[in-house]
């Protein structure tokens, strides 16, 4: 479940909050950005075990990465035993 996905002025960055309803390790988060004209970018991250879920974490990609215009893309969990997928609403990069 993404919890928060939006462009940051301060940061200068897409940040996007994500967790899975399992408590395991060894699960890796991705983060695929898709924008104009076919661009993508691609981030990815250990996820961390908390006491009543599996935590991806803060994730972020820099301005540098991202053209202007409308972004969306996916939150997708990767374990020995679960995987799953959620998908952003899209947002504008300026």
């Amino acid at each position: 479940m993404v919890t928060s996905a939006q462009w940051q002025p301060g940061t200068a960055a897409v940040e996007v909050s994500a967790y899975v309803s399992v408590v395991e390790q060894g699960g890796e988060c991705t983060l695929t950005l898709e924008g104009p004209g076919g661009a993508s970018a691609r981030t990815s991250q250990p996820a961390l075990a908390d006491a009543s879920t599996t935590s991806c974490g803060l994730m972020s990609v820099a301005r540098d990465r991202l053209a202007p215009g409308t972004w969306t893309g996916s939150v997708r969990y990767v374990s020995p035993t679960t995987s799953g997928e959620a998908r952003l609403t899209p947002m504008e990069i300026p």
